[in-house]
């Protein structure tokens, strides 16, 4: 009896260790899975992670613990098939970050339309009322109101990128 409980003390930290890297792998596929863009290997990829992952979970605690201890579950599923999947949806994910700036440009600058002026750089604490406002706007978007003429120009350097796009929303929601 002695020695079995010996050596369940010794598997039991290398299980542990499992089970952390195991959960570190379902948040990792969990932050994955929903930002992915189409394509075919990408949807294949996303059908791997999702069937190894689910089939996973769907144990019970005991054969949970059991598959997680296996060197073969780890090879096969986990090496071999999983880990080359989360590295596809991994890369998908960062060229779908990196092609994105004009997109997080637009974002920033909508949300800077709805200030008193719109150069995030402003420094004016006077402001300014809503009708001076109304003929401080761009003349390319009418989207983005500038406090003053210094401002307007400060800005657009930013603003010019997205000027356009910002002006086709507005007259698209009007």
């Amino acid at each position: 009896m002695g020695r079995l409980l010996a050596a369940h003390m010794r598997v039991s930290p290398l299980l542990q260790i499992l089970t952390t890297a195991w959960s570190i792998v379902e948040v990792l596929t969990g932050k994955l899975l929903p930002q992915q863009p189409e394509g075919a290997g990408i949807a294949a990829a996303v059908k791997v992670v999702q069937e190894v992952v689910t089939s996973q979970q769907r144990l019970p605690a005991l054969r949970q613990r059991k598959q997680l201890s296996s060197p073969s579950f780890w090879q096969v599923k986990v090496r071999q098939q999983l880990l080359p999947a989360l590295q596809t949806l991994a890369t998908a994910a960062a060229a779908a970050v990196a092609a994105a700036p004009e997109e997080q440009q637009l974002r920033i600058a909508r949300s800077l339309a709805t200030r008193v002026c719109a150069n995030p750089g402003c420094l004016n604490l006077r402001g300014c009322s809503e009708g001076r406002l109304r003929s401080r706007r761009c003349s390319g978007c009418l989207v983005a109101r500038y406090c003053c003429c210094e401002c307007q120009v400060a800005d657009y350097a930013v603003h010019g990128r997205v000027c356009r796009q910002l002006g086709a929303e507005a007259n698209a929601a009007l």
